[in-house]
């Protein structure tokens, strides 16, 4: 059997990067080598342990990729008009089309247990049966192309969020999914843009795209900014996109009256929420998100068109070998936003 390096799952703190056997696609399935994949804060809670869906032994971890398909099993060209040499990526979640969820259209709250598909910190992944895949333009540049599974999260949750031209829109957590929230929320010409972090250098991102004001959560009152800004009245929507659980406090006490809180993120802690703001005070409307239903082939015409930039996201490139100084990257450099892994 073929072997190709991987970056492989064993418990918290203890993944390596290790030969193991090259994929083989079946039918409807395909291999590609990975042009280049990404690192998400998702992916770092569950190093540590700390996410809500485990660890799982002897498992390649990598949701954010982009590869070349090299090899593809019986009747996959057919179903999906590619072929090997063509460049594409795939839908984190893989539908059963059967359950509930499925049935009403939101298939990325499938309840198929073994639909996450991941495997992109390797030399090369298996895309397999039932995934949703999605051509690339070799027009785009790897390194962006990688990154269009955290855009399209953050397109999803403007979509969610229903951003409007009278808005004022407040985007709290300047990662990648915030920053691409930011993007795309801009091209619904909102009002007023706002974006808050606890970093000004990721501000200083928020800055080129446009934003209105910028408000480090670390040294302003956050909610009395924005109130200040819109005349003591708040804020239309609040998009939460940090992961931390009391930055949906502030969105609460910053939003108007019958305002709109996305929250789009994974948490370690639950939140400690005053919910009188959401009922009597305010009669406010919570919408969550997760992943990006039908949202990439927008996004990577998006890109295309040059309408949205990830390049300022993408702050380290490391090679797979190296992983383990990738995954600790944020020690040494705190300001780091997306960190990118190039087999």
């Amino acid at each position: 059997m073929e072997k190709m390096r991987a970056v492989v799952q064993h418990a918290a703190f203890d993944f390596r990067v290790e030969l193991v056997d090259k994929p083989v696609p079946g039918p409807l399935e395909a291999v590609i080598k990975i042009e280049a994949s990404g690192i998400c804060a998702g992916d770092r809670i569950m190093y540590e342990g700390k996410a809500p869906w485990g660890i799982h032994d002897g498992e390649i971890p990598g949701h954010e990729y982009v590869g070349i398909i090299t090899q593809t099993g019986e009747g996959f060209a057919e179903k999906y008009g590619l072929d090997v040499g063509d460049r594409c990526l795939a839908e984190v979640q893989i539908p059963c089309g059967e359950c509930y969820c499925c049935r009403g259209g939101y298939y990325n709250l499938c309840d198929n247990p073994n639909g996450f598909l991941g495997g992109g910190w390797a030399d090369y992944m298996l895309l397999r049966r039932g995934a949703i895949v999605h051509r690339v333009p070799k027009s785009i540049d790897k390194l962006c192309a990688a990154t269009i599974e955290p855009l399209s999260c953050g397109a999803y949750a403007v979509e969610r969020a229903g951003v409007s031209m009278a808005d004022t829109v407040v985007v709290a957590g300047m990662g990648i999914i915030g920053l691409a929230a930011l993007q795309f929320a801009k091209l619904h010409t909102p009002y007023r843009l706002i974006a808050l972090s606890a970093t000004d250098a990721s501000l200083d991102i928020a800055r080129t795209f446009g934003v209105d004001a910028a408000i480090n959560v670390l040294k302003e009152d956050a909610s009395a900014r924005i109130r200040e800004l819109t005349g003591g009245v708040g804020c239309d929507v609040f998009i939460e996109c940090s992961g931390v659980a009391s930055s949906v406090s502030i969105g609460l006490d910053a939003l108007k009256k019958r305002g709109r809180l996305a929250v789009y993120g994974v948490y370690t802690r639950n939140g400690d929420l005053n919910l009188n703001e959401i009922s009597q005070n305010k009669e406010l409307t919570l919408i969550g998100g997760h992943l990006s239903p039908n949202t990439m082939p927008y996004v990577i015409r998006c890109l295309e068109q040059g309408l949205v930039d990830p390049r300022p996201m993408i702050t380290e490139v490391f090679p797979l070998d190296r992983f383990d100084e990738a995954i600790h990257i944020r020690e040494k450099n705190p300001d780091s936003i997306k960190t990118l892994l190039v087999p």
